[in-house]
This record gives C-alpha cells, sequence and structure tokens, in this order.
C-alpha cells in the first residue's frame, strides 16, 4: 500500500499555501481542486502582497507553476473527493471523483466558504461587479 504524504482538498489561497508550505519541507502532497472558486467572476482580488488589482485565476496559476518548477513533490488534480475515511490517527482513505482510491496520512481541508444570497431581485447581478464580499469576516 503506497502512501502520500496529505491530500489537500481544493486549490483556493489556503489550499496552494499548504500546497507550498509542504512542498518546501519535501512532503508529498496531492492537491484536489474542482476549479469551483468564491472569487470565480472576480476579474480582480486585493490584500495579497504584489497581486493587488490582479486576476485571482492568475494568481493560482502562477502560485501552481512556482510551485511545480521547483518541487516535485506535489500533484495537482483537477478532481473533486467524493469520500474521506479515518482508518487511524496516520492513515486516511480518500476516494475522489473517479472512484480511485488514495492512502493519505494526513488530510488539509482548504475548502473556503461559499457565498449565501438572500432572496432580493438584482443582488445576484451585481455580487463581484458593484458589490464584494469581506474576506475578513468570521
Amino acid at each position: 500500500m503506497d502512501f502520500v504524504d496529505v491530500a489537500i482538498i481544493r486549490g483556493g489561497p489556503a489550499g496552494l499555501t499548504g500546497a507550498g508550505a509542504l512542498a518546501r519541507q519535501l512532503h508529498t502532497a496531492v492537491v484536489f481542486d474542482t476549479q469551483t472558486y468564491r472569487n470565480k467572476k472576480s476579474t480582480h482580488m486585493h490584500m495579497v502582497p504584489t497581486w493587488d488589482h490582479k486576476d485571482p485565476e492568475d494568481f493560482r496559476a502562477a502560485t501552481k507553476d512556482s510551485i511545480l518548477a521547483r518541487y516535485s513533490t506535489i500533484q495537482f488534480l483537477d478532481i473533486g473527493v467524493t469520500s474521506i475515511e479515518k482508518k487511524t490517527d496516520c492513515h486516511f482513505i480518500l476516494v475522489d471523483a473517479n472512484a480511485k482510491e488514495w492512502n493519505f496520512r494526513k488530510i488539509i481541508l482548504a475548502v473556503g466558504m461559499t457565498d449565501t444570497f438572500p432572496d432580493s431581485e438584482g443582488y445576484v447581478g451585481i455580487w463581484t461587479k458593484r458589490m464584494q464580499g469581506n474576506v475578513f469576516r468570521l
């Protein structure tokens, strides 16, 4: 049975940060990314040093490319996860959307958040255009 050190669920900023930190320590990891992001409709992002007012998609691509260019211990897969089962403290069985089973020692859930919109006419239409979310809300 082959083990990978860490499964990272989702490839947004939190998942990419986890992948970069693990790569730097030469841990093996797989990032499972569904390509669904809270800021998918946004054309620019803020509050990230050196990336102010730049496209979030470019940020994700550049971060991923930077990791892959330097480290061979991280894999990125554009696929979701259907289940995770804890066998022991250091053994998790993950099943991806293609029904492939994986064995991991640890799991990072970098799933972010989903916006829930009120049932108000026009609200969704101006989201990310004239109205932005607060990344610091709890």
